[in-house]
């Protein structure tokens, strides 16, 4: 028994010693603050600004940035989306605005998530990581475009009511100054 529990203890002693001598990866990493906005459809055009982080690997470098146009799913229909320019050191973080999408008081109502190709629709970056190798980080957005609420015809009618009644006694006012 005491030469199970000394083997153990020294290949948990390897174990650790080893997990020291290497430090774990860091990875470049890009992050949405709100990734699943629902917006409402307005009488005018209108950009969602979609904000999040974006961190670099100490050596890693930004090399471009890019979004795919959400499409409603198993459609042609899509929204317009714009990446937005921004500066970042090598191996630095940028918290800010990324990029935009564009909704037009004519959209189709509905989820709009997938890519031309039906895939999750992107916001993606290409690295330089400090080996100089080439990668590309992705967040996944979605964008729930929703039709403005219609006022209920019950606030239509005691409007109406309201307005009525005050021009009904409006009109018995001015027929007491007649009487008189």
């Amino acid at each position: 028994m005491r030469l199970k529990s000394r083997i153990a203890a020294a290949l948990a002693a390897t174990l650790l010693i080893g997990g020291l001598a290497a430090p774990a990866d860091a990875a470049s990493t890009v992050t949405l603050d709100v990734p699943n906005p629902t917006v409402t459809l307005a009488s005018d055009s209108f950009s969602y600004t979609f904000t999040g982080t974006l961190h670099l690997d100490p050596g890693a470098s930004l090399a471009s940035t890019g979004v795919y146009f959400p499409y409603l799913a198993g459609t042609s229909t899509r929204l317009e989306a714009s990446p937005i320019f921004f500066t970042l050191p090598s191996g630095g973080t940028y918290t800010g605005a990324l990029f935009t999408v564009t909704i037009d008081p004519t959209s189709a109502v509905g989820l709009y998530s997938v890519n031309i190709n039906g895939a999750p629709a992107t916001f993606d970056v290409g690295v330089t990581t400090a080996a100089g190798d080439r990668v590309t980080i992705s967040a996944n957005y979605t964008v729930n475009v929703v039709a403005a609420p219609v006022p209920e015809p019950s606030a239509w009618v005691s409007a109406s009511i309201a307005v009525i009644g005050a021009a009904g006694l409006r009109g018995r006012r001015l027929m007491r100054r007649r009487d008189d």
